[in-house]
């Protein structure tokens, strides 16, 4: 099952009526730094039957931001320099049952935005994250891309999340912020709280900038004789020639770029036809990689964003 999720920050009743509208199956509600909306979210989840309600908090610092996705329970935010720190909050999520992902990596800092760039006090223990936000749809378009490469290209498993930070739930369809655009989409077993935060884990997500409902992206890998999926991990030998089956829904015009390390690795590949299974070959040299895919438009601007498939990464 694949099913998509916008990140929304303020609750309200609108948010969650506005969600429904736009046919999402699950929506994250991440207010900053609080979890007094999750008893009106449970409240609310019975006259929903076809959305899915998501308990979140957005933690908020002087040093970025994360959201933490899955857990109800207390949770203290004052991460502060002697104080709480970081990593004690992400392995209290953890231990909860939850998963975190870093929030709008590379926003602007200072006054246009106090503490949103994510600069932390100190060197967190990125295995405790689960995913990065790579866009953000607030007041304007963040990308990211170039702070989840680094982590990727550190070793860290980062699946790639997108939220529309949406404060405001009468924005409409289309808009910068509305909610849903950008949708992450996820491969979950069934529609529960539970199958969404392990499609996160593993990895099985992509983003899609267009809000469609209807595009899918996803790619597997393999050489001598192993494979694995995105979000897998592809055991091979250095210079060992890797074969990319690279299957698309619903991005019929567009271009397929992969991605080695963060960088092209093959000329564009055309995606013809309602759907599309394309192949490419690439070779690594030994060591530790990644693939990643973007399906962008005629115009370059990115459209799908895929998680990583991870090459002789360490298994976790």
């Amino acid at each position: 099952m694949i099913v998509t999720v916008a990140r929304a920050c303020l609750f309200g009743v609108a948010t969650v009526q506005a969600a429904a509208s736009r046919s999402l199956d699950f929506i994250a509600v991440t207010d900053h730094n609080t979890d007094s909306h999750d008893e009106p979210l449970r409240e609310l989840q019975p006259y929903f039957d076809h959305l899915l309600l998501i308990p979140g908090r957005e933690m908020t610092t002087f040093y970025g931001h994360f959201n933490v996705f899955g857990v109800t329970q207390f949770m203290d935010w004052r991460i502060s320099k002697g104080g709480l720190d970081l990593n004690a909050v992400l392995r209290d999520a953890r231990a909860k049952g939850g998963i975190a992902s870093v929030n709008h990596a590379e926003a602007p800092e200072g006054e246009q935005c106090m503490g949103c760039r994510w600069m932390p006090a100190a060197d967190p223990d990125m295995s405790l994250f689960s995913a990065v936000e790579v866009i953000n749809y607030g007041q304007i378009m963040f990308s990211s891309a170039k702070y989840w490469d680094a982590q990727l290209r550190a070793g860290h498993r980062l699946a790639a999340v997108g939220g529309s930070d949406n404060h405001n739930a009468t924005i409409p369809p289309g808009e910068v912020s509305a909610i849903g655009w950008p949708a992450t989409a996820v491969e979950a077993n069934e529609l529960s709280v539970p199958a969404i935060l392990d499609g996160i884990r593993h990895g099985r997500t992509f983003i899609d900038l267009t809000a469609s409902r209807d595009k899918m992206l996803d790619f597997e890998a393999e050489a001598e004789g192993t494979s694995a999926k995105m979000g897998g991990t592809l055991h091979t030998s250095g210079g060992a020639a890797i074969t990319v089956h690279i299957h698309a829904v619903a991005a019929e015009g567009s271009v397929a770029h992969l991605l080695l390390d963060g960088e092209d690795s093959n000329p564009a590949l055309p995606l013809e036809g309602g759907r599309s299974d394309t192949q490419a070959t690439v070779t690594a040299s030994a060591g530790r990689h990644y693939l990643r895919l973007e399906v962008r438009d005629h115009n370059g601007a990115s459209e799908l964003i895929s998680s990583p498939l991870y090459i002789n990464f360490p298994e976790e």
